[in-house]
């Protein structure tokens, strides 16, 4: 039941195979009753690498086919599944075709039991690559070895719509670092091609000497300023680590969101060549906000290195209720360059501590940086109710103020700048307990990444990271076994991991 190649060019990978769906003859009277019908009933694909036959139906488990490369050559139609079983590991990439409707996308999934089916590129440029299509729904798929993406989704033409990845992991993304539209998980317009809306929810990337852990450009680079960007993009409950360039950025967006995410060893680049990279962070985004997320051990082979960034372009941008430390630089800093104004940046409620690591980017940055070259210039900016830490290996100033203005100028208010506290941690190296509880809401979903945070931060010194099936919730024990802090519902890295640091000093990355 495979489908009928489009008209014009075939997509990459060659055109679909035909099958019974496209050996019905063409009468008018037919196709009447065909839409006065409705849609096509869906079809379900399996695969099951390794074990399966490319000749047999692949409409059942016992039929499933055994390649990548019969699932790349078949067109989906909306509302269709493709479900690779768990526990197998698939060679080559994976260009599926076709595209879904609203309400009916095609759905690349896992069945069976274990764990997530693994696609590894071998080599090839992407793993997972989708090309000019719209209403797609990815979930509980990993991917590994590509040379430049782990996950990529982009096109050329048109406005492709109703983008998901949910659940996903892309690992090990290793080649020639050329462009900054690179990396494990890579949403990218090109041409005159837009996206509306991409969810990014859940995700995994780690591991690349490509730019970006999470990536969506909104629109192709260009220096036309006034061209359209892309619309309501939400990434959240997602992790990037250890990645050559950006942690987790927005390019290019109307409305978008990062919310309770997480970026770490970020910036691993060994000498710069295309650019600075930061931890989360937003270019040319008009009402784009990071809420709630976390980023820490930020690098950089030049300046930046910081935790995060209202970059120049940006318009009604806003980074709240997150928490940055432990940075080669700056927390957070507002920009401005190229002959456009920044305008409407907030910092508000934010958590920073352990800043300024290396002594030429303290003095360079600060704590907050505010900035503006070649002609750019900042039109609004409140610093308002931050925590800040600082105490740097120099001398420098917290707030460095080195922008022009136009119209409103910054305003601070309610900001709290002290030193960190002299006390020993009375509990490094001793065992506390971390408990979480946790399901698939909302609040459970995003605290699942504070944890996984916590592991990588404090295991090293003694914290054992527990969790359990369970309304969403943390409790925080001390190595006597006494309850020192409990939480119902969701609670932010700000909350639990700056808790953690008042009684276990600076983390320390796991061996």
């Amino acid at each position: 039941m495979t489908k009928k190649a489009p008209s014009g060019n075939p997509p990459p990978g060659g055109a679909p195979e035909k099958g019974d769906r496209n050996t019905i003859p063409f009468f008018p009277a037919a196709a009447a009753l065909l839409l006065l019908c409705g849609p096509a009933p869906a079809a379900d694909y399996y695969l099951a690498c390794g074990q399966g036959s490319d000749s047999a139906s692949g409409e059942a488990p016992d039929e499933a086919w055994a390649t990548l490369e019969r699932l790349s050559r078949t067109e989906f139609a909306p509302g269709d599944r493709i479900l690779l079983k768990r526990g197998t590991e698939c060679r080559g990439p994976l260009m599926p075709k076709g595209s879904g409707e609203p309400g009916r996308p095609v759905t690349l999934e896992a069945w069976g039991e274990g764990e997530p089916p693994v696609i590894d590129a071998a080599g090839a440029a992407c793993a997972l690559c989708l090309w000019n299509q719209s209403h797609w729904r990815v979930r509980d798929v990993a991917v590994r070895g590509a040379t430049e993406f782990g996950i990529h989704v982009s096109g050329d033409r048109g406005v492709m719509r109703g983008i998901e990845l949910v659940d996903v992991r892309a690992e090990d993304v290793h080649g020639p670092l050329k462009t900054k539209a690179s990396g494990l998980i890579v949403v990218e317009a090109r041409g005159d091609a837009l996206f509306e809306d991409v969810l990014i929810d859940g995700a995994r990337a780690a591991r690349t000497t490509q730019w970006a852990g999470i990536l969506v450009l909104g629109a192709a680079f260009s220096n036309r300023w006034d061209r359209p960007r892309s619309r309501r993009v939400t990434i959240r409950n997602s992790i990037a680590r250890d990645v050559w360039g950006d942690g987790i950025v927005l390019f290019e967006v109307e409305d978008g969101l990062i919310e309770r995410s997480a970026a770490w060893h970020t910036g691993m680049q060994p000498r710069q060549t295309i650019g600075t990279p930061n931890g989360i962070w937003t270019w040319r985004c008009l009402r784009c906000a990071v809420r709630e997320c976390e980023a820490f051990w930020t690098d950089s082979p030049g300046v930046d290195g910081g935790a995060f960034d209202i970059d120049w372009g940006n318009e009604q941008n806003v980074v709240e209720d997150s928490y940055g430390h432990d940075t080669l630089s700056y927390c957070a800093a507002v920009f401005g360059a190229e002959k456009l104004v920044t305008r409407s940046s907030v910092l508000r409620r934010n958590v920073c501590a352990g800043l300024g690591r290396s002594p030429r980017l303290a003095r360079h940055h600060g704590a907050i940086h505010l900035y503006t070259w070649n002609g750019g210039r900042l039109d609004g900016v409140r610093i308002e109710g931050n925590l800040i830490e600082w105490d740097p290996p120099v001398a420098a100033e917290p707030v460095r103020d080195e922008a022009d203005f136009e119209g409103g100028r910054v305003v601070l208010a309610g900001n709290e700048i002290r030193e960190p506290g002299r006390e020993p941690p009375l509990w490094r190296g001793r065992p506390a307990k971390l408990e979480f509880t946790l399901d698939d809401s909302r609040d459970g979903r995003g605290l699942r990444v504070v944890a996984e945070s916590a592991r990588a931060q404090y295991e090293s010194l003694g914290l054992e990271v527990l969790e359990a099936d369970g309304k969403p919730g943390v409790r925080l024990y001390s190595p006597e076994g006494d309850r020192v802090q409990s939480w119902t519902g969701y609670a932010s890295a700000a909350q639990v991991l700056y808790l953690l640091r008042r009684h276990y000093g600076e983390p320390r990355p796991r061996e």
